[in-house]
């Protein structure tokens, strides 16, 4: 993916983050869907945007629910979770 075609992506998903979770109880709810959607698009382990932009905002959401105002460990479980939910799921039986 092109240099430019990668940031114009990035724009995009904080603008998502944003209005997801613009009325949030915990602004760093937000920063931390960036971080983790930014990684893991880095990392090429989104193979469907709308089930991932889906799935972090959840588990963003279910942390933010339980109290949690850290950005870099929500992002680090929203990934984490993510890489259990979809990357192991398409992974060969012998491999995960």
């Amino acid at each position: 993916m092109s240099r430019f075609r990668n940031q114009t992506r990035l724009r995009a998903f904080s603008s998502m983050a944003r209005l997801i979770f613009s009325d949030s109880r915990e602004p760093a709810a937000a920063e931390a869907y960036d971080i983790a959607l930014d990684f893991l698009w880095r990392t090429g382990a989104v193979r469907n945007e709308v089930e991932t932009y889906k799935f972090l905002a959840a588990e963003i959401s279910r942390m933010v629910d339980r109290g949690q105002s850290s950005r870099l460990w929500m992002a680090n479980l929203a990934i984490a979770a993510h890489q259990r939910r979809f990357v192991d799921a398409v992974a060969p039986s012998g491999m995960a």
